[in-house]
């Protein structure tokens, strides 16, 4: 089910309420599905994100929802507050559960757990039982024992009065949890960001791999009635055969009816009927276990065609070997493999005897060898169907004749020829050795010289040209002009100290009314630092609408994993409103915010470790007013640490002075003011750092 029938199909949670029906939140609502068409039930639209994030139905009938904002409750097709959760209004919620006492708890972002018994309301938090406030998901098991997913701080369980803590140091494959569900025997399933994690009797056992299969970002799991498991994932539904001596995986994508292989986190359900429903970023996709019949015949595979110099020969799978002169040495071997069921997703494995020290797995129905030596080769191919099952291999023999002139009556002669050609050069060396020995030491350093010198030229001109090209490269990612924003007037300024530089702006519009703001600093200079604004700027494009802190979060893992270690980026990331700003920090100058209202400078900084520094680490968010006539400026280290002659910094106080004093200007003309304030300082000292500085002013 796509936008085909759903106003929104990007979907977050999914319930079937007693009555049968199915809801599912979506990034603008809910969609209430009734068997045979949807219907729309919006929230608020004065609302930033209108994102659901879990439904519940508690016991006694009352459809909870969810959100950015609190909880709301659908009632007579219209989504109404509940007095009851007022004092949760305006607090992120990501999962509502109810225990089998009748209590309700409430996951939040950053608010930790939520208890309400008997209408009252207690917060369970840092400052009291918990070891994090940032709560994905909630599991209560039968016996009533609760289980909290928590973004880097592993598995929290709460049993009566007592905490405990399942994490990286116990055994948990990553600390990053999103989902936490228990099966037979006791077992926990624990689905983490780097794969999955099954817990029991205080021993954990970690899948990140199987059948060439990654489990990376496992979101969720789901059991049917054949106790087949499915795993939620970024790369597709997993289908999991799971036993204490075996494991067996499946994926399934767009090509088995998936809506998409990008599959949100919470958004999974097992119906009534034991059909799943899950929700991706295109739609909702429906699958029917039942139908998931398992192939246990193996597959079969021949070998089609053989190309020698590129040229068919004639073949056929009774030929046992074949043979060729030495100069025919450039075989393709084509083959193909038979399967009725999923023909696309057969994998094979081949084999050259003397070439391959191993099988080489491929999905490509053929292979090429060139230059192959004369000797005897024997070509070995298998076949292996979506279900694991390999085939027998296919053989064929191949032998290569050596030339003439490699055979060994040839290499007696070559023996005795160069033995009679090095005897008469030995004695003609040693007359005229002293004769030309100093002419020839004199002409190779003339030569040397001449040649190195040659090279020196060439390789600068090269790499001039390429590190321009860079430049410019570097150059056309940054935005050519600033935004247009109705109640904003925004200037930015950028200049590299080499050719390529690490200093880096961006912006991204949402709509009149909201944008985001981004200004960083890659470490070092040169190429280095230009690599690593090209990732940032494309992993900030993927990012989508997400609150400052966990951009940060999420873009941490991503540079931890591609760029060197010794590589990190600063950065500041702002969400820029009519009458508020939401901003996280990474190793940024503080953000300086010029007050209209009682005409003065605050500085504002959230702290944290650079990006791609350490892979976990956790980002804050601030939100502070923005009024009429306030400015916000942003810059980085080069600025205040801008030194004169005596060696002195700049500092931050230089830069405060200048905007009281200058605070009536435009910010194009308040940006040439700080632009010129690091060559005042320095009485005109060449710049050594990438240079960039972002104002906005409030119209």
């Amino acid at each position: 089910y796509d936008n085909k029938y759903m106003e929104n199909p990007v979907t977050w949670s999914i319930l079937q309420t007693s009555t049968g029906e199915y809801l599912f939140g979506t990034t603008t609502g809910l969609e209430i599905f009734d068997g045979k068409s949807f219907k729309n039930v919006c929230l608020p639209k004065e609302l930033k994100m209108r994102d659901i994030n879990t439904l519940t139905e508690t016991f006694d009938g009352l459809i909870l929802i969810g959100t950015y904002y609190g909880i709301y409750q659908l009632k007579n097709s219209k989504l109404v507050r509940n007095p009851l959760f007022n004092d949760l209004n305006n607090i992120e919620v990501y999962d509502i559960k109810q225990h089998k006492n009748g209590n309700l708890y409430i996951a939040t972002n950053s608010r930790g757990l939520f208890e309400i018994s008997n209408r009252k309301l207690k917060n369970y938090n840092t400052g009291n039982i918990l070891p994090t406030n940032l709560i994905s998901t909630i599991y209560i098991n039968a016996e009533g024992k609760i289980y909290l997913a928590t973004d880097g701080y592993g598995v929290v369980v709460l049993d009566k009065d007592s905490v405990t803590v399942l994490n990286e140091n116990k055994g948990l494959l990553n600390n990053i949890v999103y989902s936490v569900q228990e099966y037979d025997d006791n077992e926990l399933w624990i689905c983490t960001d780097e794969g999955l994690s099954i817990y029991k009797n205080g021993i954990f056992k970690n899948i990140k791999k199987s059948n060439d299969i990654s489990f990376y970002s496992t979101l969720w799991v789901l059991e049917d009635n054949q106790k087949r498991k499915y795993l939620g994932t970024e790369i597709g539904l997993l289908v999991l055969e799971y036993s204490k001596d075996s494991i067996f995986v499946r994926r399934l994508t767009t090509e088995d009816g998936l809506a998409s292989i990008e599959i949100n986190q919470g958004a999974c359900l097992k119906d009534r009927d034991g059909s799943i429903w899950f929700g991706t970023i295109k739609g909702i996709s429906h699958y029917f276990p039942e139908n998931n019949y398992q192939v246990k015949s193996s597959p079969k595979v021949r070998i089609n065609n053989i190309f020698v110099m590129d040229k068919k020969i004639p073949f056929n799978n009774e030929i046992q070997s074949l043979s060729f002169k030495h100069d025919h040495n450039y075989i393709r071997f084509e083959y193909s493999g038979i399967d009725l069921t999923a023909f696309s997703k057969m994998k094979y494995q081949h084999k050259l005897s003397g070439i391959d020290p191993q099988w080489i797995i491929s999905t490509r129905t053929s292979v090429q060898y060139t230059n192959l030596n004369p000797g005897e080769y024997i070509f070995e191919v298998k076949a292996c169907n979506s279900w694991g099952i390999w085939s027998k291999p296919e053989q064929l023999k191949i032998i290569i004749h050596p030339a003439w002139w490699a055979t060994i009556w040839a290499y007696i002669i070559y023996a005795l020829f160069i033995i009679s050609i090095a005897t008469w050069f030995v004695n003609y060396r040693v007359k005229r050795e002293r004769e030309i020995g100093e002419y020839k030491e004199a002409q190779l350093k003339a030569k040397a010289a001449e040649a190195d010198k040659k090279v020196v030229i060439a390789e600068k001109k090269r790499r001039d040209e390429e590190l321009e090209r860079a430049r410019e490269m570097q150059l056309m990612m940054l935005p050519d002009k600033s935004p247009k924003i109705p109640f904003a007037d925004i200037e930015v300024y950028l200049e590299t100290a080499r050719e390529v530089g690490g200093a880096y702006y961006d912006f991204f519009i949402q709509n009149e009314e909201s944008f985001y703001a981004i200004i960083g600093d890659a470490s070092g200079h040169g190429m280095p630092a230009g690599m690593m604004v090209s990732i940032t700027k494309s992993s900030l494009k993927t990012m989508g609408h997400r609150p400052t802190h966990l951009i940060l979060k999420r873009l941490n893992y991503v540079l931890k994993d591609i760029i060197p270690k010794k590589l990190q980026m600063s950065l500041n990331v702002l969400i820029i409103q009519k009458d508020k700003i939401e901003f996280s920090s990474a190793a940024m100058p503080p953000i300086m915010i010029y007050r209209h209202k009682n005409s003065t400078v605050e500085e504002f900084s959230t702290g944290g470790l650079p990006l791609g520094y350490l892979e976990e680490t956790s980002y804050k968010n601030n939100i502070v007013p923005f009024e009429s006539d306030d400015i916000i400026v942003l810059f980085t280290n080069s600025l205040p640490d801008t030194t004169n002659l005596s060696n002195e910094p700049l500092g931050f106080e230089a830069i405060e002075d200048l905007l009281k004093e200058n605070h009536h200007l435009s910010a194009k003309e308040l940006l040439e003011k700080l632009v010129s304030l690091p060559e005042l300082y320095s009485l005109g000292k060449k710049l050594i750092d990438d240079l960039s500085i972002m104002v906005i002013k409030h119209k």
